[in-house]
């Protein structure tokens, strides 16, 4: 076949317990010829050629090896590589994920950093699953071609595993397992490097982008699709872009946040709140007043997030949605310290627990993009050829 470049897009939809998942992913160069696809996309390529998208249900351990018990193995404390990670305090909690480098004397290198979680601590051993995450899920897989390539875009060099890279450095970290409870909390997890009232870090106008534009695109996207013409939106932490595209003539738009500038110079609010949720989780707005509430790269900031979901619960309209996004960049000095401590994807893992702690949210939800070309005249780009990843979660008004 002539069109044998093209670019693609994959997702991959699975469920775990109470949260459904999307995990998207974009090629932007695939070689029909060269290129290896997952054994189902295989046997059905001409399908996906001729038609330009492709669905498969794959039963669980099709797109990564199977389940196999052998793998969830019993080894003591004593065979933790702390020193060479130079974690001594670390505190291993049950249903995280941690390098597999970490455990010695079972054939693992230190370098390995494929994640291996944790089912049982109790001290003295730990029993630890060498599973993949995904290997007992179901997978819904779309492939998509995007666009054909000229073969000026043609590339040498090795092939791309694209099952591989589907499955690898992410998904399923997301996911909680049905019998045990994921520890999140236990080590001091919203202590922060810089402990001063946030007003005085935040009391001048940061007018810069926390994310480059491709990313924000697929924020507004995101948030597209749950708000609508007519809608009464809280942007909560808000900052000077809201990441919407409609704008003040068809939203009611109420920013919440630390900078009074940043909030006026934000081309969508038509009300402007200033507040410090560190310090005052209760909202002074009445019960029931929002039709939807967003949150954008702000999340990993709360020092008291239970307090501030159970009041978006209570502002929200029933039915209401509450999406939260973030990416991989934060202020280092007044990120949480359990942030730091996760893997992206399990990040999003954290936020479902905020949402399931509170009691208040259903139909929760998560998604993740990653794999797009950063506009080359981005201040980053080359130095960082992909977009910033996009983490999102959101769950309903019960």
């Amino acid at each position: 076949m002539a069109d044998n470049l093209v670019q693609m897009a994959f997702s991959l939809a699975w469920n775990s317990q109470f949260v459904s998942h999307m995990d998207r992913s974009f090629f932007p160069k695939i070689n029909f010829w060269r290129d290896i696809f997952p054994d189902q996309v295989e046997l059905q390529l001409n399908k996906l050629q001729k038609e330009g998208h492709l669905d498969l249900e794959l039963k669980a351990g099709s797109l990564v090896e199977p389940f196999v018990q052998s793998k969830s193995i019993h080894i003591s404390n004593g065979r933790i590589n702390y020193k060479q990670r130079a974690l001594e305090n670390i505190q291993f909690g049950q249903g995280r994920f941690y390098p597999r480098g970490l455990l010695s004397d079972i054939g693992i290198p230190p370098q390995d950093h494929r994640p291996c979680r944790i089912i049982k601590n109790d001290g003295q051993d730990l029993q630890i699953d060498l599973n993949h995450p995904l290997s007992q899920y179901p997978i819904s897989l779309n492939a998509e071609i995007v666009d054909y390539l000229s073969e000026e875009h043609k590339r040498g060099g090795s092939s791309i595993d694209i099952g591989c890279e589907l499955t690898e450095n992410g998904p399923g970290l997301q996911g909680h397992l049905a019998d045990i409870t994921t520890e999140f909390f236990n080590t001091d997890p919203f202590a922060r490097v810089d402990t001063q009232p946030d007003p005085q870090f935040y009391q001048h106008p940061r007018l810069v982008n926390h994310v480059d534009e491709v990313a924000s695109q697929h924020f507004a996207e995101i948030y597209g699709r749950f708000l609508k013409p007519g809608m009464k939106i809280l942007d909560l932490m808000a900052a000077w872009n809201s990441h919407i595209n409609l704008g003040k003539s068809e939203l009611h738009v109420t920013g919440l946040g630390l900078n009074q500038e940043e909030q006026e110079k934000n081309p969508v609010l038509s009300d402007v709140v200033v507040q410090d949720l560190n310090q005052k989780p209760g909202l002074s707005f009445e019960n029931e007043t929002f039709d939807a509430c967003i949150c954008t790269v702000s999340i990993e900031y709360l020092i008291d997030p239970d307090a501030v979901f159970k009041e978006v619960g209570r502002v929200l309209k029933k039915g209401a949605p509450f999406i939260i996004t973030f990416s991989d960049r934060w202020f280092d000095t007044k990120v949480t310290k359990l942030w730091t401590e996760l893997h992206p994807f399990e990040r999003m893992g954290l936020v479902t627990t905020y949402f399931q702690k509170s009691e208040i949210f259903t139909e929760l939800n998560t998604e993740s993009i990653r794999g797009y070309p950063r506009l080359e005249n981005d201040a980053h780009f080359p130095d960082r050829k992909e977009s910033d990843p996009v983490f999102a979660v959101w769950g309903y008004r019960s």
